[in-house]
């Protein structure tokens, strides 16, 4: 593919280019004379890979080493209140849960801060396959997928043609900004297909919308890992894209063979968070990668945010991403415990969104389920800090998932980790907790007392339950990565397992 020359009439400031950060000379550019990806030549010549990414608005978020401080924020494209108030109109008059939801509401023009945060229940008890209350229309031309989240029952999410086709262009755009993809990358689609999990799908199709040029390696995660390195070896993959989960069990496969994928220079994770126990494995596989997000989304809640910037070797783009949200086609909002907006930096709070791409479907004030603060708030990037629901209950000790893994993370410091799963289950007429991990402490007696030692730090009251006979003591599995479980259609790791109600 030849690249199109873009001559400029005079030099373009430093301000406008996110330059610091080019990757085999691919930068990004977003200035009133240009936007899209760019190839920096040495000329400072400008060389569009496609013009018409013009058409599609990403606020320029930059960081790095250029010496204009007006590189390091900027304002972020808000949609208009006409949009807003058009949107919730056209809901209000189509979908009968949303009408009925906001029956109370004043007629006449509306913003989202005067409407109600959706109840996440009622939201998909009316979402229902047969006598669907959420939808605004029939659903004649377009897709419906299950969502990839881990509970027994997939949600279902129904998208037009038109909105797959919109969200398809916008994270193409977004990967060839923030990824640090280069022409002629051979990616490799490693996201499980079938049973109506859009994934894979997705790529597919957004590869298809991306500027740069590149090869599509369909190999799928359903495969055995053997297979599935097979496939990346033959044909050359530059990039993987996948869940961590499956770029763990690759990763895992190649180091018990003793081979690496020294090739391998671009690793693309979503659907779940890239932790700090995953990095030593997969260095070890692949030590050339540089990882980083594809973007933050979901089936249910669409195309969120976008990866504010490439991923550096070496930094911690992979355990701490930046994103930006996907304005302006998505109004996101943090929302503290007592239901305010949070504005501020580095304040954690529940994700909100509402997307105005999304018409057959809406998502008006849904919340994600997701924990965010805000980098820059008038830039809107963000961080995310994983599930607020993810927690489990042992006793009258309720326990999130994040302090659990800083509680493994402080008590085995280097000892690799390359997988942890939490089990709720009954023993002895009790309930038990169990730490499935995946790894060989040289000690582990010593290992168990200092997982003990350091849960106790963080839940004082767990000591107290224990040695009250409300809980069994905490249990301890060492075992090898396969011995995890994992969720049928996903191939991810579930992270908690509770036996209690299925036994």
């Amino acid at each position: 593919m030849a690249f199109q020359r873009l001559t400029l009439a005079h030099p373009v400031p430093k301000s406008f280019a996110l330059c610091e950060r080019r990757i085999a000379g691919i930068a990004c550019i977003h200035t009133k004379y240009a936007r899209g990806s760019v190839r920096l030549a040495p000329s400072q010549r400008l060389v569009l890979s496609k013009p018409s990414l013009q058409a599609l608005s990403f606020p320029s978020v930059s960081r790095g080493n250029c010496d204009d401080s007006a590189t390091r924020r900027s304002t972020a494209v808000s949609p208009s209140a006409e949009s807003v108030s058009e949107l919730i109109s056209f809901v209000r008059v189509n979908s009968p849960f949303y009408r009925e939801l906001w029956a109370q509401l004043p007629e006449g023009p509306l913003d989202v801060n005067s409407l109600p945060i959706v109840d996440s229940d009622a939201y998909w008890k009316a979402n229902s396959i047969k006598g669907n209350r959420l939808v605004t229309g029939a659903i004649i031309d377009g897709g419906i997928y299950k969502t990839g989240g881990t509970t027994a029952s997939p949600k279902v999410a129904y998208y037009t043609r038109e909105e797959l086709h919109r969200g398809t262009q916008m994270l193409a755009a977004g990967m060839v900004r923030g990824t640090g993809l280069i022409p002629g990358d051979r990616i490799a689609n490693l996201f499980w297909s079938g049973d109506m999990y859009a994934a894979f799908l997705l790529l597919v199709l957004t590869l298809m919308e991306l500027s740069l040029p590149n090869i599509h390696l369909p190999i799928t995660g359903n495969l055995a890992p053997l297979n599935v390195v097979n496939s990346l070896r033959d044909f050359k993959a530059t990039v993987i894209v996948s869940n961590p989960s499956t770029i763990l069990r690759i990763a895992n496969h190649l180091v018990q063979c003793g081979q690496t994928l020294p090739d391998m220079r671009l690793i693309l994770f979503t659907g779940e968070r890239y932790h700090h126990d995953l990095r030593n494995l997969v260095r070890s596989a692949f030590p050339r990668a540089t990882v980083g997000p594809l973007m933050f989304s979901s089936v249910d809640g669409g195309l969120i945010g976008l990866p504010a910037f490439p991923p550096v070797y070496g930094g911690d783009d992979d355990i701490n991403p930046t994103y930006v949200v996907n304005t302006p086609t998505v109004i996101m909002e943090i929302i503290s415990d007592n239901g305010e907006a949070i504005t501020e930096p580095y304040r954690r709070g529940r994700v909100v969104i509402t997307d105005l791409m999304r018409r057959l479907q809406p998502v008006v004030r849904y919340p994600m389920g997701d924990l965010a603060e805000w980098i820059d708030y008038e830039a809107r990037t963000f961080s995310v800090y994983g599930r607020d629901s993810e927690a489990i209950k042992i006793g009258p000790v309720s326990m999130d998932l994040q302090r659990l893994r800083q509680v493994v993370a402080k008590a085995l410091g280097d000892q690799a980790v390359d997988g942890f799963q939490v089990v709720a289950r009954r023993k002895e007429g009790m309930s038990e907790m169990l730490f499935r991990l995946s790894s060989c402490p040289e000690d582990p007696e010593g290992a168990v007392r200092s997982l003990e030692k350091h849960l106790i730090e963080f839940f004082p009251w767990w000591s107290q339950s224990v040695d009250g006979g409300y809980v069994l003591p905490l249990a301890v599995e060492w075992v090898s990565i396969q011995d995890l479980q994992y969720n049928e259609r996903t191939g991810k790791v579930k992270a908690i397992i509770d036996e209690r109600f299925t036994k």
